[in-house]
């Protein structure tokens, strides 16, 4: 992978291995996992996305940092420009304070236009620097009390925003959530073309309830969860969250971002989210979170396109659109390291059903699975240590 202060390149996807294998049939947990994973209400959320997965762009950026607006340093203006003159490979990049902290938050609310001036200005600022080759996005961080054991959100794409403020009717322990998730599913201007994200799930900030009041409507207002945080380092500790919210039912595809609280955005690591659009606009980032097509990597230039029968990552198949078996197609490419390596599919539970070891660094692997269960996802880890996690493709609609 390339490492700090990386250079751009624009890459096309070259094939040079083809692998096709079928699944583990002795995984340790395949054969007690059960037969009632897929539940048949599918008419509500499926999606027509089996598309040519190939006519997908990638795109790489970061959604959750911070300024002096909140706890971090410098403006907006400032770290969108920084980004854009010294973090090349970035092609989109969002500044998310803390809302409790912009200036008048206890008299915001959605719908609210005017009153904030530094909620007018982050605005104002990520328009300033989007053009045809680098978008800016402004947003906000829901910020709930540790105590709450609740954790944050992130919160796109709305007019005025919301805070926890002491008192407020967020505020609450136990229906602090629950009311927010409520909030975002008004059928308005205000809020009906926001997308979030469930920010950094773990012990020290918490993880959502345990992921609870999921329900259908609250489902299509949550998009992402973020695989990297405070809490560790590692990819893999978000895993058991990322299983666990794709189990209780939530339609959440993974991100990876710096949440940077100094003036190093862009350039704190090298993860990424990374996004399939047809082209680079603030409209069609916004589609590929809304549709769930996006990745999480650990090295800033890995290349992930995925499909089960076709069907373009992030999708969900009603079942009468597979049969007893489904073919996964899996295009990779690492540019700057020697080998892809290992590559996983996980499914419900987080039972790894298929795995294989890809020696080059671009490959067509095929892999053929049962379609029993619920979603499916692939993680690769490389030899040097870093991972990438894929949206789910999901079959049916399965909820608790």
């Amino acid at each position: 992978m390339k490492k700090l202060k990386i250079v751009a390149s624009a890459l096309v996807m070259c094939i040079g291995v083809t692998s096709v294998f079928a699944v583990n049939k002795t995984s340790s947990k395949a054969s007690a996992v059960s037969n009632n994973y897929i539940k048949e209400h599918t008419s509500s959320i499926e999606e027509d996305l089996k598309k040519n997965i190939q006519n997908f762009k990638v795109y790489y950026g970061q959604i959750h940092s911070h300024t002096g607006d909140s706890d971090g340093f410098g403006t907006p203006k400032e770290a969108y420009k920084f980004v854009k003159k010294n973090v090349p490979d970035i092609d989109f990049f969002a500044v998310t304070d803390h809302s409790q902290s912009l200036d008048n938050a206890e008299k915001f609310y959605f719908g609210k236009t005017t009153g904030s001036r530094e909620w007018r200005e982050g605005l104002a600022a990520a328009k300033e620097y989007t053009d045809d080759t680098f978008v800016g996005l402004y947003g906000y961080e829901m910020t709930w009390h540790v105590n709450h054991n609740i954790g944050h959100i992130n919160t796109y794409n709305t007019i005025g925003f919301e805070c926890v403020w002491p008192g407020g009717k967020y505020d609450d322990k136990e229906w602090g959530l629950h009311r927010y998730y409520q909030a975002l599913k008004q059928d308005n201007e205000n809020v009906k073309n926001s997308v979030s994200q469930f920010n950094h799930p773990g012990d020290k900030y918490g993880s959502f309830k345990n992921f609870k009041y999921n329900s259908v409507e609250a489902d299509r207002v949550m998009n992402l969860l973020e695989m990297s945080g405070r809490d560790s380092s590692n990819i893999t500790y978000y895993c058991k969250y990322y299983n666990m919210a794709l189990d209780k039912g939530w339609h959440v595809s993974p991100s990876n971002n710096q949440d940077n609280h100094r003036r190093n955005w862009g350039l704190a690591d090298n993860g990424r989210t990374v996004i399939l659009a047809t082209s680079l606009s603030e409209k069609n980032i916004y589609d590929a979170i809304r549709h769930n097509r996006t990745y999480s990597t650990e090295d800033s230039d890995f290349k992930l396109k995925y499909t089960l029968d076709d069907y373009v990552m992030g999708s969900k198949i009603n079942t009468k659109r597979v049969g007893d078996t489904a073919k996964i197609k899996l295009f990779l490419e690492d540019p700057t390291d020697k080998s892809i390596g290992k590559v996983e599919v996980v499914v419900n539970e987080g039972n790894v059903i298929a795995n294989r070891n890809i020696q080059d660094n671009n490959a067509l692997i095929e892999i053929n699975v049962p379609t029993k269960y619920s979603y499916y996802y692939t993680r690769i880890i490389q030899p040097d240590g870093d991972v990438i996690v894929s949206a789910p493709i999901w079959i049916g609609y399965y909820a608790q």
